[in-house]
């Protein structure tokens, strides 16, 4: 029971990562006309693994608007981007969560192979569940003001534009800048009120952690259970040789 417990338990504590990487980490869905899930090149469910493709995908707008944060980032010598999105912490400490839960599962993994201390390792388990349930409510946190409107999406993207985009016929536009330029003709023009136009074009309907901590949530469920299993198991075992 010992040799099949360093075996079961790593292996159940594998999937976590399986999960983590494979499993629809982070549920996007865009409402708006100027961007949208087909054109960031991203489904409205997306893994790690999926996320991971697209940011390097030099053709989609994500990876353009992931460089075009990291330039506004570097010219105004870092920190800005709290200034773009107040709740940026959030979405820190909800990824320091998921290097919580990497690093729990490089501990049940050492502890189960070259140790006897199960419970320890369903310990470090419950760890990696709340974790995962705390990255949930960063990533919430982060989130809300985005879906709620408090953060302007279509302004945060005219100021972080710094650079332009290249049109069919070569020349170089910036899509953000021309976009708040003809809200603001409008305006004048036609004596309307049209500020609302660029954030209708740019609407979050979801923003939020996917299935994926299920996932992991059951796979650390899993690791406590076993080792509890395993722990009583060998425990009865040794009581029973020890009577005979």
């Amino acid at each position: 029971m010992r040799i099949l417990s360093k075996i079961i338990l790593p292996l159940t504590a594998l999937c976590v990562i399986l999960a983590l990487l494979f499993l629809p980490i982070l549920r996007v869905s865009l409402g708006g006309t100027l961007l949208s899930n087909q054109s960031l090149g991203i489904d409205e469910y997306n893994s790690v693994v999926r996320l991971v493709s697209a940011a390097n995908d030099e053709n989609s707008q994500l990876s353009s608007y992931i460089k075009l944060f990291k330039q506004y980032s570097e010219n105004n010598d870092g920190g800005s981007i709290k200034e773009l999105i107040p709740t940026i912490n959030w979405l820190y400490a909800a990824l320091a969560c998921i290097a919580l839960i990497l690093v729990f599962v490089l501990l049940i993994m050492i502890f189960s192979i070259f140790t006897n201390k199960r419970m320890l390792t369903a310990g470090f388990a419950a760890g990696g569940m709340l974790s995962t349930v705390l990255m949930g409510n960063f990533f919430d946190k982060f989130a809300k003001p985005i879906l709620n409107g408090t953060v302007n999406v279509s302004t945060l993207l005219s100021n972080i534009n710094t650079g332009a985009t290249t049109a069919p016929d070569g020349t170089q536009v910036d899509l953000s800048g021309a976009l708040s330029t003809l809200s603001d003709a409008l305006s004048e023009s036609l004596g309307l009120n049209l500020s609302g136009l660029a954030n209708s074009l740019v609407t979050f309907k979801h923003l939020e952690i996917g299935f994926a901590s299920t996932g992991i949530l059951l796979a650390f469920g899993a690791v406590i259970v076993l080792a509890i299993v395993f722990s009583m198991s060998i425990k009865n075992e040794d009581t029973g040789k020890s009577t005979v």
